[in-house]
Protein backbone atom coordinates (compact mmCIF):
# COMPACT_ATOMS: atom_id res chain seq x y z
CA UNK A 1 0.00 0.00 0.00
CA UNK A 2 1.16 3.52 -0.82
CA UNK A 3 -0.25 6.95 0.11
CA UNK A 4 -1.75 7.08 -3.38
CA UNK A 5 -3.82 3.99 -2.56
CA UNK A 6 -5.26 5.60 0.57
CA UNK A 7 -5.71 9.07 -0.92
CA UNK A 8 -9.02 8.44 -2.79
CA UNK A 9 -10.71 7.62 0.54
CA UNK A 10 -9.36 10.75 2.30
CA UNK A 11 -9.86 13.10 -0.65
CA UNK A 12 -12.46 15.82 -0.21
CA UNK A 13 -13.34 15.01 3.40
CA UNK A 14 -12.02 15.29 6.94
CA UNK A 15 -10.82 12.11 8.61
CA UNK A 16 -11.29 12.52 12.36
CA UNK A 17 -9.28 10.39 14.80
CA UNK A 18 -10.92 10.53 18.24
CA UNK A 19 -9.53 8.81 21.32
CA UNK A 20 -6.76 8.47 23.88
CA UNK A 21 -2.97 8.34 23.58
CA UNK A 22 -3.09 5.20 21.43
CA UNK A 23 -5.38 7.09 19.06
CA UNK A 24 -2.80 9.89 19.05
CA UNK A 25 -0.18 7.38 17.91
CA UNK A 26 -2.59 6.21 15.22
CA UNK A 27 -3.05 9.81 14.09
CA UNK A 28 0.71 10.39 14.00
CA UNK A 29 1.17 7.29 11.86
CA UNK A 30 -1.57 8.40 9.47
CA UNK A 31 -0.29 11.96 9.10
CA UNK A 32 3.27 10.73 8.53
CA UNK A 33 2.09 8.20 5.96
CA UNK A 34 0.32 11.00 4.06
CA UNK A 35 3.20 13.45 4.48
CA UNK A 36 3.66 13.98 0.75
CA UNK A 37 0.10 15.29 0.53
CA UNK A 38 0.25 18.03 3.15
CA UNK A 39 2.24 21.21 3.68
CA UNK A 40 3.86 20.21 6.99
CA UNK A 41 1.81 22.68 8.98
CA UNK A 42 -0.86 22.04 11.55
CA UNK A 43 -3.92 24.26 11.74
CA UNK A 44 -6.68 24.58 14.34
CA UNK A 45 -9.73 22.57 13.39
CA UNK A 46 -11.92 25.62 13.94
CA UNK A 47 -11.60 29.36 14.53
CA UNK A 48 -14.25 29.11 17.25
CA UNK A 49 -12.18 29.42 20.43
CA UNK A 50 -15.11 28.40 22.63
CA UNK A 51 -15.31 25.07 20.80
CA UNK A 52 -11.54 24.59 20.97
CA UNK A 53 -11.66 25.28 24.69
CA UNK A 54 -14.17 22.48 25.17
CA UNK A 55 -11.86 20.06 23.39
CA UNK A 56 -8.82 21.26 25.32
CA UNK A 57 -10.73 20.72 28.56
CA UNK A 58 -11.15 17.01 27.85
CA UNK A 59 -7.51 16.51 26.84
CA UNK A 60 -5.49 14.59 29.39
CA UNK A 61 -3.08 17.50 29.87
CA UNK A 62 -4.47 21.02 29.56
CA UNK A 63 -2.89 22.77 26.60
CA UNK A 64 -1.41 19.52 25.32
CA UNK A 65 -2.93 17.49 22.50
CA UNK A 66 -4.82 20.58 21.41
CA UNK A 67 -7.17 19.48 18.62
CA UNK A 68 -5.49 20.17 15.31
CA UNK A 69 -5.62 19.24 11.64
CA UNK A 70 -3.25 18.59 8.78
CA UNK A 71 -4.55 20.21 5.61
CA UNK A 72 -4.36 18.09 2.47
CA UNK A 73 -5.29 19.09 -1.10
CA UNK A 74 -8.87 19.37 -2.36
CA UNK A 75 -10.45 20.40 0.93
CA UNK A 76 -9.16 17.31 2.73
CA UNK A 77 -7.94 17.14 6.32
CA UNK A 78 -6.71 14.70 8.96
CA UNK A 79 -7.72 15.85 12.46
CA UNK A 80 -7.09 14.54 15.97
CA UNK A 81 -9.32 15.01 19.01
CA UNK A 82 -8.06 13.81 22.39
CA UNK A 83 -10.84 12.14 24.38
CA UNK A 84 -9.55 9.63 26.90
CA UNK A 85 -12.86 8.11 27.95
CA UNK A 86 -16.34 7.30 26.77
CA UNK A 87 -18.06 10.09 28.64
CA UNK A 88 -15.90 12.74 26.97
CA UNK A 89 -16.40 11.11 23.59
CA UNK A 90 -20.18 10.80 23.91
CA UNK A 91 -20.93 14.02 25.79
CA UNK A 92 -18.43 16.44 24.23
CA UNK A 93 -16.56 15.26 21.13
CA UNK A 94 -19.32 13.63 19.12
CA UNK A 95 -21.98 16.32 19.76
CA UNK A 96 -19.57 19.11 18.76
CA UNK A 97 -18.70 17.27 15.56
CA UNK A 98 -22.29 16.47 14.69
CA UNK A 99 -23.53 19.97 15.50
CA UNK A 100 -21.38 21.75 12.97
CA UNK A 101 -17.70 20.79 12.82
CA UNK A 102 -18.12 17.66 10.74
CA UNK A 103 -19.73 17.17 7.35
CA UNK A 104 -21.85 14.16 6.39
CA UNK A 105 -19.16 12.80 4.08
CA UNK A 106 -16.47 12.90 6.80
CA UNK A 107 -14.97 9.77 8.35
CA UNK A 108 -14.74 9.46 12.14
CA UNK A 109 -12.49 6.80 13.69
CA UNK A 110 -13.35 6.39 17.36
CA UNK A 111 -12.05 4.41 20.34
CA UNK A 112 -12.36 4.54 24.09
CA UNK A 113 -11.16 1.59 26.12
CA UNK A 114 -7.95 1.60 28.13
CA UNK A 115 -9.14 4.24 30.58
CA UNK A 116 -12.09 2.06 31.60
CA UNK A 117 -11.60 -0.74 34.11
CA UNK A 118 -15.15 -1.73 35.14
CA UNK A 119 -17.05 -3.98 32.75
CA UNK A 120 -20.57 -2.86 33.68
CA UNK A 121 -19.71 0.83 33.33
CA UNK A 122 -17.93 0.17 30.03
CA UNK A 123 -20.92 -1.69 28.61
CA UNK A 124 -23.19 1.20 29.56
CA UNK A 125 -20.94 3.65 27.73
CA UNK A 126 -20.76 1.42 24.67
CA UNK A 127 -24.55 1.17 24.61
CA UNK A 128 -24.85 4.95 24.78
CA UNK A 129 -22.31 5.33 21.98
CA UNK A 130 -24.20 2.85 19.79
CA UNK A 131 -27.48 4.63 20.52
CA UNK A 132 -25.88 7.95 19.55
CA UNK A 133 -24.59 6.39 16.33
CA UNK A 134 -27.99 4.95 15.43
CA UNK A 135 -29.69 8.30 16.04
CA UNK A 136 -27.28 10.15 13.76
CA UNK A 137 -26.13 7.63 11.16
CA UNK A 138 -28.56 8.88 8.52
CA UNK A 139 -26.57 12.12 8.48
CA UNK A 140 -23.17 10.81 9.62
CA UNK A 141 -22.87 7.26 8.28
CA UNK A 142 -19.07 7.01 8.13
CA UNK A 143 -18.21 6.23 11.76
CA UNK A 144 -15.63 3.49 12.30
CA UNK A 145 -14.71 1.85 15.60
CA UNK A 146 -11.02 1.12 16.29
CA UNK A 147 -10.53 -1.75 18.70
CA UNK A 148 -8.44 -1.34 21.85
CA UNK A 149 -4.82 -2.39 21.32
CA UNK A 150 -2.92 -4.91 23.46
CA UNK A 151 -0.47 -3.96 26.15
CA UNK A 152 2.55 -6.00 27.19
CA UNK A 153 2.94 -5.65 30.93
CA UNK A 154 4.18 -8.66 32.89
CA UNK A 155 0.68 -9.97 33.56
CA UNK A 156 -1.13 -13.02 32.22
CA UNK A 157 -3.03 -11.06 29.59
CA UNK A 158 -0.47 -8.28 29.12
CA UNK A 159 -2.97 -5.68 30.33
CA UNK A 160 -2.09 -3.17 33.01
CA UNK A 161 -3.43 -4.16 36.41
CA UNK A 162 -3.80 -2.29 39.66
CA UNK A 163 -0.82 -2.69 41.95
CA UNK A 164 1.85 -2.71 39.24
CA UNK A 165 3.31 0.54 40.54
CA UNK A 166 4.86 3.26 38.41
CA UNK A 167 7.04 3.08 35.26
CA UNK A 168 9.54 2.18 34.05
CA UNK A 169 8.24 -1.35 33.51
CA UNK A 170 9.77 -4.36 31.81
CA UNK A 171 7.63 -5.34 28.82
CA UNK A 172 7.06 -9.02 28.09
CA UNK A 173 5.39 -11.25 25.50
CA UNK A 174 1.88 -12.47 26.27
CA UNK A 175 2.60 -16.01 27.43
CA UNK A 176 1.65 -19.02 25.33
CA UNK A 177 -0.07 -16.99 22.59
CA UNK A 178 1.07 -16.76 18.98
CA UNK A 179 -0.36 -15.53 15.68
CA UNK A 180 -0.80 -17.85 12.72
CA UNK A 181 -0.36 -17.05 9.00
CA UNK A 182 -4.13 -16.59 8.69
CA UNK A 183 -3.97 -13.85 11.39
CA UNK A 184 -5.72 -16.03 13.99
CA UNK A 185 -4.32 -16.20 17.53
CA UNK A 186 -3.73 -19.60 19.10
CA UNK A 187 -2.68 -20.61 22.61
CA UNK A 188 -0.34 -23.47 23.46
CA UNK A 189 -1.82 -23.78 26.97
CA UNK A 190 -5.24 -23.24 28.53
CA UNK A 191 -5.98 -20.03 30.41
CA UNK A 192 -5.51 -17.47 27.65
CA UNK A 193 -9.03 -17.53 26.24
CA UNK A 194 -9.52 -13.83 27.04
CA UNK A 195 -6.50 -12.90 24.92
CA UNK A 196 -7.71 -15.04 22.03
CA UNK A 197 -11.02 -13.18 22.15
CA UNK A 198 -9.29 -9.79 22.10
CA UNK A 199 -9.44 -8.97 25.83
CA UNK A 200 -12.56 -8.24 27.83
CA UNK A 201 -12.84 -4.73 26.39
CA UNK A 202 -12.86 -5.81 22.77
CA UNK A 203 -15.07 -8.80 23.48
CA UNK A 204 -17.71 -6.46 24.91
CA UNK A 205 -17.24 -3.67 22.38
CA UNK A 206 -17.01 -5.68 19.18
CA UNK A 207 -20.31 -7.47 19.74
CA UNK A 208 -22.26 -4.26 20.39
CA UNK A 209 -20.52 -2.30 17.64
CA UNK A 210 -20.88 -5.06 15.06
CA UNK A 211 -24.56 -5.56 15.85
CA UNK A 212 -25.10 -1.85 15.17
CA UNK A 213 -23.59 -2.26 11.71
CA UNK A 214 -20.56 -0.08 12.42
CA UNK A 215 -17.27 -1.13 10.76
CA UNK A 216 -14.42 -2.12 13.08
CA UNK A 217 -10.68 -1.77 12.58
CA UNK A 218 -9.53 -4.97 14.29
CA UNK A 219 -5.85 -4.58 15.08
CA UNK A 220 -5.64 -6.74 18.20
CA UNK A 221 -4.31 -9.96 16.68
CA UNK A 222 -1.58 -8.33 14.60
CA UNK A 223 -0.44 -6.22 17.57
CA UNK A 224 -0.23 -9.04 20.14
CA UNK A 225 3.25 -10.21 18.96
CA UNK A 226 4.77 -6.70 19.07
CA UNK A 227 5.91 -6.75 22.70
CA UNK A 228 9.43 -5.59 21.81
CA UNK A 229 8.16 -2.47 20.02
CA UNK A 230 7.19 -0.33 22.99
CA UNK A 231 8.97 2.99 23.26
CA UNK A 232 10.82 4.60 26.12
CA UNK A 233 8.67 7.61 27.00
CA UNK A 234 10.65 10.66 28.09
CA UNK A 235 11.04 10.86 31.89
CA UNK A 236 8.83 7.77 32.36
CA UNK A 237 10.74 4.89 30.83
CA UNK A 238 9.10 1.87 29.29
CA UNK A 239 5.44 1.52 30.19
CA UNK A 240 4.41 -1.21 27.72
CA UNK A 241 1.32 0.53 26.35
CA UNK A 242 2.66 2.86 23.65
CA UNK A 243 4.44 1.69 20.53
CA UNK A 244 7.45 2.86 18.57
CA UNK A 245 7.10 4.38 15.12
CA UNK A 246 7.02 2.50 12.84
CA UNK A 247 5.33 -0.55 14.35
CA UNK A 248 1.77 -1.19 15.51
CA UNK A 249 0.17 2.10 14.51
CA UNK A 250 1.48 1.78 10.97
CA UNK A 251 -0.23 -1.63 10.80
CA UNK A 252 -3.44 0.11 11.90
CA UNK A 253 -3.08 2.57 8.99
CA UNK A 254 -3.10 -0.36 6.58
CA UNK A 255 -6.13 -1.79 8.38
CA UNK A 256 -7.83 1.61 8.09
CA UNK A 257 -7.28 1.43 4.34
CA UNK A 258 -8.76 -2.06 4.19
CA UNK A 259 -11.77 -0.92 6.24
CA UNK A 260 -12.38 2.16 4.10
CA UNK A 261 -12.06 0.11 0.93
CA UNK A 262 -14.66 -2.36 2.21
CA UNK A 263 -17.20 0.09 3.61
CA UNK A 264 -16.81 3.66 2.32
CA UNK A 265 -16.76 4.80 -1.29
CA UNK A 266 -14.46 7.59 -2.50
CA UNK A 267 -16.25 10.85 -3.19
CA UNK A 268 -17.29 11.38 -6.78
CA UNK A 269 -15.81 14.12 -8.94
CA UNK A 270 -19.21 15.84 -8.86
CA UNK A 271 -19.21 15.84 -5.05
CA UNK A 272 -15.70 17.28 -4.94
CA UNK A 273 -16.70 20.13 -7.25
CA UNK A 274 -19.67 21.22 -5.14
Amino acid sequence: MTPCDLWPYLRGRTTWIIGDSQALDFHIALECFMKEFWGLEETPMTDDQAVLDKFIAIASIAGHDVPHCEVLPEHSRICFIRANNGNDTINVAMPLLEQGLAKPEDVMVVNFGLHHREEAAYVELLQRFVQQYEQNKARFPNIIWKDTAPQHFKTQTGLHEKGLGQPPFECAPIANVSIQPDHVLTASHAGQEAVLRGSWRNELANELIRNAGMPIIEGWNETVPLWEYHRDNVLRGYECGHYCHPSASEVWVFQLYETLKAHIAPLSTHSLQQ
